[in-house]
């Protein structure tokens, strides 16, 4: 199974890096409020990086659409050896004001075993990625999951092989994944996921977070 097997380790930590960007004096509240979640599952690393905007930014105040999705979600999982009170406290945290539930996806369309499994992704502000946080058997997991659209499948999953240099480690017909880092000293993953949305739904591009792939030189 390739969500269980022992991976070959990954050396590059910085292969994906994730940028926020923020409001004129925000960038340090941005990252004290993610602090919590970042710290969580790679504490050791500078995957997250925090700028102020030169000016700032006023979002359009019409009703969102409620086919569309933010472009990007960041996932954290936990490892169960750990403690369930480690998963507990992370999903806790999520309850909590600025957040908000997003929407809920059950893993695999199914209703799961633990409700620390189902996947349950919240926003805090416009322009930012979803988070969620699940409970995992083995290391730690961050992982970057893009949505594409539902027609642009094959040509993205094509296109992100590119960017990072790897082949899939693990696909079906709507989802797949690369590892981008896997160290067992710090018994951690990190993965570049696609994620396929349902004919109809759009990912809307964010105004607030951009991901960098350092190409293998």
């Amino acid at each position: 199974d390739a969500e269980t097997a022992e991976r070959p380790e990954v050396k590059d930590p910085y292969r994906l890096t994730l940028h926020f960007i923020s409001d004129p004096k925000q960038s340090k509240k941005l990252k004290c409020l993610l602090r919590p979640l970042t710290h969580s599952v790679a504490p050791k690393l500078k995957l997250f990086n925090y700028v102020d905007r030169s000016e700032r930014v006023v979002f359009d105040n019409k009703e969102p659409d409620v086919m569309a999705i933010p472009s990007l979600a960041i996932m954290v999982f936990l490892q169960e050896e750990q403690g369930i009170e480690r998963i507990l406290n992370a999903r806790k945290y999520l309850k909590e004001a600025p957040w908000q539930l997003h929407h809920k996806d059950l893993v695999g369309g199914n209703v799961v075993p633990y409700p620390t499994n189902n996947q349950d992704f919240y926003s805090h502000a416009d322009g930012m990625p979803l988070w969620a946080v699940r409970q995992i058997l083995g290391k730690d997991r961050l992982r970057f999951m893009i949505f594409v659209s539902y027609e642009n499948w094959d040509d993205t999953v094509s296109f992100y092989s590119k960017i990072v240099s790897r082949d899939v480690q693990f696909q079906k017909e709507d989802f797949c994944y690369f590892l981008v880092f896997c160290c067992r000293k710090l018994n951690l993953e990190v993965q570049l996921a696609l994620k396929r949305l349902p004919v109809g739904f759009v990912p809307t591009p964010l105004d607030a977070a951009i991901y960098n792939s350092r190409s293998k030189t």
